[in-house]
């Protein structure tokens, strides 16, 4: 068993701030996320609405052997062009680049400490409501915690 502690020690390691797990079940918000595209909020986004959207709620249809969801997050606090509104997150390398190599490391990192697992890397072009599992992760409200007490 990988304990939590030993989680995020590795993830610290492989550049993450934030990490927590959380069981890889169906998440409740799939019903607000159905509301949501009923309404027409999808407008003309037809990657919320067409298959994936069957695949969003429930972590098992991405990954059939899925016990645990684990969410990571960085702190995007860096030096930028001054007088320039652009997010932090866009003064640097994309930050899809910097999250997969970092998962990578993290992944290949847990397999040395715990042996082989099924893993499927996600960083925001997967269908999941992954917003729902970082808040019971509790990774948001950390997020949400560090960018407060940045500011």
């Amino acid at each position: 068993m990988y304990h939590i502690r030993q989680l995020r020690a590795a993830a610290a390691e492989s550049g993450f701030e934030l990490c927590g797990a959380t069981p890889a079940l169906a998440t409740p918000e799939e019903g607000i996320y159905k509301g949501w595209v009923a309404e027409g909020y999808a407008g003309e986004m037809r990657y919320l609405t067409d298959h994936r959207a069957e695949v969003r709620a429930n972590p098992r249809r991405l990954l059939a052997s899925a016990r645990t969801i684990v969410c990571v997050g960085k702190v995007y606090n860096s030096a930028g062009p001054e007088g320039v509104p652009i997010s932090r997150y866009a003064w640097g390398r994309d930050y899809h680049d910097v999250m997969r190599a970092g998962l990578i490391r993290l992944v290949e990192r847990m397999r040395q400490e715990a042996g082989e697992f099924d893993s499927r890397i996600c960083v925001d072009t997967a269908p999941l409501l992954e917003r729902s599992y970082a808040l019971y992760t509790r990774v948001e409200r950390l997020d949400e915690m560090v960018a407060r007490a940045a500011h």
